[in-house]
């Protein structure tokens, strides 16, 4: 069965509390196929799926970089259209790497901020 709702509908099921399992949702499907690798020493890159083109990576001290703008774009676009704030949307990104993929992180290291090499 589907449904369909409108924009007012959605905004009303959306709260601050369930923003992140709603939003997770979408990122999961933004990064499902991602290959993770950690070097060994606390840093942590995030490859597209059959590609070596570099998105995310992260180091030891919880800095998350964007290196590829297009999938930066694809996530934020989910808390753009829910009407979240960029600090807003850059809180529920960290949480979800946090929450998603904390087994890949050296020493329990996880990212405390976002930083953006292209100003995407």
């Amino acid at each position: 069965m589907r449904f369909i709702i409108t924009e007012s509908q959605l905004s009303n099921l959306m709260t601050e509390d369930n923003y992140y399992n709603v939003l997770s949702h979408f990122f999961d499907r933004v990064l499902k196929d991602f290959v993770v690798e950690n070097d060994g020493e606390g840093y942590v890159r995030w490859y597209p799926p059959n590609s070596k083109s570099l998105s995310f990576h992260k180091n030891r001290w919880g800095n998350l970089w964007v290196a590829s703008c297009g999938d930066w774009k694809r996530l934020t676009q989910y808390g753009r259209s829910f009407g979240l704030s960029k600090k807003e949307i850059t809180k529920v990104i960290i949480d979800y790497f946090n929450n998603r993929y904390s087994d890949k992180f050296t020493g329990g290291h996880l990212i405390q901020d976002i930083k953006d090499e292209h100003y995407c």
